[in-house]
């Protein structure tokens, strides 16, 4: 799925809180270029998801945002220093190292 970067003539900033929550359906996303924030939750327990596009313009990814994407893997997931709390949501093993 790609996320548009307007809707309705209107800029899309932002992927809110719980937006995607439990999208077992989906299996891959595409956020645009104008999106900056992805909120909590936003796609906790999309259990399909192994593949995501994060643009460099996002800077802030909250808490939970990808907790329980069990197909979902670090090296689907930018290692870009904003991301640093991506691992955190993933919950990735202490041993992990950005490549």
């Amino acid at each position: 799925m790609t996320i548009p970067d307007t809707i309705e003539g209107l800029p899309v900033t932002s992927i809110g809180h719980g937006a995607f929550y439990d999208g077992t359906g989906l299996t891959g996303v595409t956020i645009p270029n104008s999106v900056t924030s992805i909120g909590e939750a936003a796609f906790f327990r999309c259990t399909r998801l192994t593949n995501i596009r994060i643009p460099n313009s996002v800077t802030s990814i909250e808490e939970a945002t990808f907790e329980d994407c069990t197909r979902l893997t670090s090296d689907a997931v930018p290692s870009r220093s904003p991301f640093i709390t991506v691992a955190l949501c993933l919950r990735l093993p202490s041993d992990y190292t950005s490549r």
